[in-house]
């Protein structure tokens, strides 16, 4: 919400201003006229994922990795589900934001996190991984996904 305005509005005018999602004023307006400012509704949130990490993994070695949560919408975000998928294979440990979900199928594993970004605000989400001793695996490419669900 942008309110560019002197504190010299009514109660009834700040009230309704405070559920808007923006409200712009005439600079050169005061709060004697109920017609100065304009309410534009609408807004929403628009949660980017990027993933953050070593290209390679050693094996046994818990490499740190993030997946990074931004809000660049023009409103605040409710609770938002960013899930993290991997190969099974991996060893895994989190650190800091615990999932709220963890699950296993088609040799991937999943991970949910249950967050809510700010307007303009991000929320990292950092968690180890580490490759297999197996010789078999040490070589074999892999690939983390993650996307969004908003709840």
């Amino acid at each position: 919400m942008t309110m560019l305005k002197t504190l010299a509005l009514t109660c009834r005018a700040m009230q309704f201003a405070f559920f808007a999602s923006s409200v712009s004023f005439s600079m050169l307006a005061y709060a004697q006229d109920p017609n100065v400012f304009t309410v534009n509704q609408g807004g929403a949130p628009n949660i980017q994922i990027s993933i953050a990490g070593f290209p390679q993994l050693r094996a046994g070695l818990l490499e740190t990795c993030y997946v990074l949560a931004e809000n660049r919408g023009n409103d605040d975000s409710g609770i938002v589900r960013i899930w993290v998928a991997f190969p099974d294979n991996l060893q895994w440990q989190s650190v800091g934001v615990q999932p709220s979900s963890i699950g296993d199928m088609n040799g991937n594993t999943y991970l949910a996190f249950d967050i809510s970004p700010a307007l303009g605000g991000n929320v990292p989400i950092p968690f180890l991984l580490a490759a297999p001793f197996n010789s078999y695996l040490a070589h074999k490419p892999f690939q983390i996904s993650a996307w969004v669900n908003q709840q």
